[in-house]
C-alpha cells in the first residue's frame, strides 16, 4: 500500500512539473519531450523489474524516437499563428472567447 501511495505522489510530482515546463515553453516543444518517457520506461522496466521487452516494445519506441526527429526537423512550432481568426468579426465560439481572455 506505501508503495502505490509513493508512486501516487510521484505522479502528481511529475505532473506539476509538467505544468510548470508547459507554462514556461511552447507546447510543440514540451509535449514530443514528455512522450518520450514511454521510451525510457523500457530499459527501465527492463532493469528494476526484470520485465521482459520484447521485439515489439523495442520497434515500437524506435517509431517513437523517429517520429520525435522527424517532428523535431520538420515542424516549425515558430511559424504558427498565436490567436485563431475571427469569422465575420466574430469568435467563432464562446469556448475560444474564454479561452482568448487567460492569454
Amino acid at each position: 500500500m506505501a508503495s502505490a501511495l509513493a508512486l501516487v505522489a510521484a505522479l502528481l510530482f511529475a505532473l506539476v512539473f509538467q505544468a510548470a515546463a508547459l507554462d514556461r515553453g511552447r507546447l510543440a516543444i514540451i509535449q514530443p519531450l514528455l512522450v518520450t518517457t514511454v521510451v525510457f520506461a523500457l530499459p527501465l522496466g527492463y532493469f528494476l523489474t526484470s520485465q521482459t521487452v520484447g521485439r515489439r516494445e523495442v520497434i515500437g519506441a524506435a517509431v517513437i524516437v523517429v517520429g520525435l526527429a522527424i517532428f523535431a526537423l520538420y515542424g516549425d512550432p515558430a511559424a504558427g499563428v498565436r490567436s485563431r481568426p475571427a469569422v465575420n468579426g466574430r469568435s467563432p465560439s464562446p469556448c475560444w472567447r474564454a479561452c482568448a481572455r487567460c492569454s
